[in-house]
């Protein structure tokens, strides 16, 4: 049996533009929070928060504005030869 990926359709409860405006102010707003830390802290850490904190708003924003992510996968099973003798 072999499975491949035949659609992925991203489906979303507002227009693309607005999404986009979202994402790019999750992005800037988490980037300015961040810009100077208190205490100061390595740039490798501050890389991951900022990573996380991006990944979990944008994650946030997903859920709010109702996406739906559809994947469609096309099946194909090899034909099976049977014989049987008596």
């Amino acid at each position: 049996m072999i499975s491949t990926l035949k659609n992925l359709h991203l489906d979303l409860s507002v227009v693309a533009p607005v999404f986009l405006a979202g994402m790019l102010a999750v992005i800037v707003f988490t980037l300015f929070i961040y810009r100077r830390t208190n205490p100061i802290i390595p740039k490798l850490l501050k890389s991951m928060l900022v990573s996380l904190r991006i990944g979990a708003l944008l994650l946030l924003l997903f859920v709010l504005f109702q996406a739906t992510l559809s994947l469609f996968f096309e099946t194909k099973n090899p034909p099976i030869l049977a014989i049987a003798v008596d």
